[in-house]
């Protein structure tokens, strides 16, 4: 999926005084942020914002999945978790939470399988998702196909790092 953008705009994250000079000026740290462009189709603009809402929604799921397997979990505890969560996505958030899985622990979804469930259940497992079109075995390009994504997840990470900022 590509999406026309605008490009940059600029905006103000903090404010704090610089003297150079004898003279004291403000400087400001400015942040980018992307527009998706005013020209974008209608059909352009839905698919964006579904794909923001769908990040939305995957990418805790993604962080708690990686957070899980640096604990080493067994592979009862992992399939435990995974199941709770994840039994109502849709397949286009499926293949979206498979990517930043990838993202996140840095191995595929196909790998992580062969992993906990052996190379036989993992070869299954991936050709019965085909199916379904479900792709175990995607990985994340953030500088390529999924540039997007990556976008619309530095946006949600800087929100939580500023919102971590704020309370302390």
């Amino acid at each position: 999926m590509r999406y026309s953008t605008l490009g940059f705009v600029f905006f103000m994250a903090s404010t704090c005084p610089v003297q150079v000079e004898a003279q004291t000026f403000e400087a400001q740290t400015l942040s980018p942020a992307v527009i998706v462009g005013e020209r974008a189709s209608a059909d352009a603009r839905f698919r964006y914002h579904q794909l923001v809402k769908d990040v939305k929604f995957t990418y805790p799921f993604a962080v708690q999945i990686s957070r899980l397997l640096e604990q080493n979990p067994s592979r009862k505890e992992l399939k435990k978790a995974i199941r709770e969560d994840l039994t109502h996505l849709d397949v286009i958030q499926a293949n979206l939470l498979i990517k930043l899985i990838q993202r996140q622990a840095h191995k595929t979804c196909f790998e992580l399988l062969n992993e906990y469930e052996g190379r036989v259940a993992a070869w299954m497992t991936r050709n019965f998702g085909s199916l379904s079109n479900l792709d175990y075995s995607a990985t994340y390009d953030p500088q390529g196909s999924d540039q997007t994504i990556e976008r619309i997840v530095a946006s949600l990470e800087e929100k939580e790092v500023q919102s971590l900022s704020s309370v302390h």
